[in-house]
């Protein structure tokens, strides 16, 4: 078997490992590939939220947005109806993902929201919270992190309520 097709199995069963647990999730699923995206929403059926963070790691705002959604997981941990996940934009060849370009995402961090399969909404926090605060430059970091959760909380939330109208 070829190592690409290795790696595509690997991530299908641990998708599929993910999506199908009844226990509270430790950490962000990563998602690596389109093929896994689409497998989770086979995986995951048309109950479940999915929320997708796209980020880079060479990206310093992306990894508070991180962590400010991984807070929101932990807020959400007993809510079996929303699966958190992330996705590294940047490919090891320094080249934007399948994901990346199939979502047309343009800067990172943007936070996907899938329902049934679909894309329902796409947000860019860090510009969310800014324009709530009058775009002012120097914020305290603490103060951002709490502002990113409580938006992205709300924002699971409105989702969630729209899930069930």
């Amino acid at each position: 078997m070829n190592i690409a097709l290795e790696r595509q199995e690997r991530e299908h069963e641990s998708i599929l490992r993910f999506a199908s647990s009844t226990e509270p999730h430790q950490t962000l699923f990563h998602l690596k590939t389109n093929h896994g995206i689409e497998t989770l929403f086979e995986a995951a059926g048309s109950e479940r939220l999915i929320v997708v963070v796209v980020y880079t790691s060479s990206c310093g705002v992306c990894s508070r947005v991180l962590k400010a959604v991984d807070a929101v997981r932990k807020e959400y941990a007993d809510h079996s109806g929303v699966l958190f996940c992330k996705h590294d934009a940047q490919t090891e060849y320094d080249t934007r993902s399948d994901v990346s370009q199939l979502y047309r995402i343009t800067s990172v961090p943007t936070i996907l929201f899938f329902a049934d399969g679909a894309l329902v909404r796409r947000s860019n926090p860090i510009r969310d919270v800014r324009e709530g605060f009058g775009r002012r430059s120097s914020l305290d970091i603490e103060k951002e992190l709490n502002c990113l959760s409580s938006t992205v909380s709300a924002m699971v939330a409105d989702m969630l309520e729209e899930q069930l109208l």
